[in-house]
């Protein structure tokens, strides 16, 4: 279960996907959100998500693994979302900063 406090719309990723049976164009919308609570034992157990992992990245690893994703699947526009994670820096920073401020 996890909690979020949504920050700012980012904008969205679309594009034209070839499919040998239909081409489609797909448009994805992006939000950029600051964790407010986490926890992984209160998960649904019927969500067919329940069982992924979850990884936290860096911002500049997560660009680099997705640009290379954008590679290796080089007709899907919707592969490389690392544009969203560059327009989420400047949120990023900020809650980092304001993070850092906070004295426990």
């Amino acid at each position: 279960m996890a909690l979020q406090q949504s920050l700012a719309f980012l904008g969205c990723l679309s594009g034209y996907l070839p499919d040998s049976r239909l081409s489609f164009e797909k448009t994805t919308l992006y939000i950029a959100c600051q964790l407010v609570e986490w926890n992984p034992e209160k998960r649904d157990a019927k969500d067919p998500e329940a069982c992924s992992t979850i990884e936290w990245l860096k911002p500049d690893i997560l660009i680099s693994l997705m640009q290379q994703q954008g590679i290796r699947f080089q007709h899907r526009i919707d592969a490389d979302e690392s544009e969203m994670v560059k327009r989420a820096l400047p949120y990023i920073q900020k809650t980092f900063a304001l993070f850092s401020e906070q004295k426990f």
